[in-house]
């Protein structure tokens, strides 16, 4: 009895010591289970057990792991069905890079920087049933990539910074019940794929810019409430118009579906932050489509030139339309038709103008309510060319001699021109018309040669005559002030005015007529 028992323990340790040699630091091994969970490493560790069925790979936002790409040899464990690799820094993934592990029923890639997904990504993975690829963001996910999971009961998307998914690539997952797509930047969807995945049951659209859901997706609600399920509808840009009435109206009947609640509106203006179920019916009737203002009403511009028609209109779901002369149309887009934008709010703008766009354009703003058009007149000026051709000829000069008989002067040349063709002017005229008026030749006097210098010398002229001029202006100017200061002054006084003053006068002596009485001589 005593033997056996030894027997027994030498056994359990000899037990013990193989599956420790066998688990390796940071797993955690059983007989049945192995379960390894590593941080801070640059790959899949190459010496797991052999009997691995769950490996946790994890870094942090803060200080992920750089693996890289994933190949198909970094998995070798064929029990393995549960595998997370979260914040490992993956990029890419060979073709085929799980097929080693057909047993995985759960596969979550969060966060890491995954830029393609296709067909080949998850080949090989039969027995699926959740995949995570959460955060993983601007990834290309082709339309193929899930076919071949037909397992597959919960897929998220979420935090992809998606702006459009094309939802046909769920059409092959019929056993789909969760589907998470919140947190991305999706503006539509096409609700009759989701209408189409009849075990649907949870649908997460929190976060997105959607605006408004078709009244023919109450059967989606409806399948949804039936599975007890639940739709987060939650921090989208909902536009709380007549399309979405109907959400409020049944709000009572889905409130198990998803929280009225969570529903705010963001537009129009009047009714942001406010809750749809606290908006008046009266506000959320539709809007008819009307044309509120249009800058021009009739333009006239030259032919090349740009036009630009500044336009308000108002609707709901009012499609914009302008129609030229002939009858073309230009739908509203944020792409350039022919030379031609025509924006959401019914402006025009036409980067050249041409014959063809002369006449009668029409702006139309319809939707299912009605619709409103307005006329604008474009005078398109056609351009007119103009060729003007000049023909010159060369004069030269002939000299001729003239001698006179008078013995005192010597022998004159005198130089005279004379112009051996008279330069003429054509001019032709071509307008759009393809008309050609040709304008009669008229003669052109000819006229010498004038020297470089000779508009110098008159200006020289000009300046010394003009400040000789000044001079004599100024003389007679002065002249004139000292004669009316000192009144009328004879010439002999003038004369002697102009000589030097002596320091003391000289006396005059004055001879007075003596007078009956007496005779008297005097001095001054």
């Amino acid at each position: 009895m005593y033997l056996q028992c030894i027997k027994a323990i030498v056994f359990v340790q000899l037990v013990s010591s193989v599956q420790s040699q066998q688990c390796r630091q940071g797993c955690k091994c059983s007989a049945k289970v192995t379960i390894c969970a590593f941080t801070q490493i640059s790959g899949v560790p190459n010496n797991l057990p052999t009997a691995i069925t769950a490996l946790t790979i994890s870094g942090s936002a803060s200080s992920p792991n750089s693996f890289g790409h994933l190949s198909p040899s970094a998995f070798l464990s064929s029990r393995m069905s549960h595998l997370i690799l979260r914040y490992c820094g993956i990029d890419a993934m060979d073709a085929g890079a799980f097929r080693a592990l057909p047993e995985l029923k759960t596969l979550n890639l969060e966060f890491n920087k995954i830029r393609i997904l296709t067909q080949q990504s998850f080949q090989g993975l039969t027995k699926l049933t959740t995949l995570d690829l959460t955060g993983n963001n601007h990834c290309d996910i082709k339309p193929n990539a899930f076919n071949g999971l037909p397992t597959l009961l919960e897929l998220r998307l979420g935090e992809m910074d998606l702006d459009t998914l094309d939802l046909n690539l769920l059409k092959s997952l019929h056993s789909l019940a969760t589907l998470d797509l919140h947190g991305n930047k999706l503006k539509t969807l096409d609700w009759t794929v989701l209408s189409s995945l009849t075990n649907l049951k949870h649908i997460d659209l929190s976060g997105n810019q959607l605006t408004t859901i078709p009244s023919n997706m109450s059967t989606l609600f409806t399948q949804i409430e039936t599975k007890k399920g639940s739709i987060n509808l939650g921090n989208n840009l909902w536009k709380c118009n007549w399309e979405i009435k109907w959400m409020k109206n049944m709000s009572v009947s889905f409130s198990s579906v998803f929280s009225i609640g969570n529903i705010i509106c963001n537009s129009p203006a009047s009714l942001q932050y406010i809750s749809l179920i606290n908006v008046p019916d009266p506000k959320l009737e539709p809007i008819l489509p009307k044309i509120l203002y249009c800058d021009k009403t009739k333009v006239t511009v030259n032919e090349g030139s740009a036009v630009f028609i500044n336009c308000t209109i108002k609707g709901d779901s009012t499609t914009v339309t302008w129609i030229n002369p002939s009858g073309t149309s230009f739908v509203s887009s944020p792409l350039q038709q022919n030379g031609h934008n025509v924006y959401v709010n019914g402006s025009l703008y036409m980067s050249s103008t041409s014959s063809a766009d002369r006449g009668n354009w029409t702006l139309s703003v319809s939707s299912k309510f009605g619709e409103d058009q307005r006329a604008v007149d474009i005078n398109v000026i056609l351009s007119t060319t103009t060729t003007t051709t000049t023909t010159t000829t060369t004069t030269t000069p002939i000299p001729t001699t003239v001698t006179t008989t008078t013995p005192t002067t010597t022998p004159i040349t005198t130089p005279t021109t004379t112009p051996t063709t008279t330069p003429t002017i054509a001019t032709t005229m071509s307008t759009a018309s393809s008309k050609i008026l040709t304008m009669s030749t008229v003669p052109l006097p000819t006229r010498e040669p004038e020297s470089p210098e000779a508009p110098n010398m008159l200006m020289y002229y000009a300046a010394g005559g003009g400040g000789g001029f000044l001079l004599l202006l100024l003389t007679i100017i002065i002249c004139c002030l000292k004669c009316k200061k000192s009144g009328h002054v004879d010439d002999a006084e003038r004369f002697d005015s102009v000589k030097t003053p002596r320091k003391t006068p000289r006396p005059r002596r004055v001879n007075v007529v003596p007078r009956s009485n007496s005779l008297k001589h005097a001095y001054y």
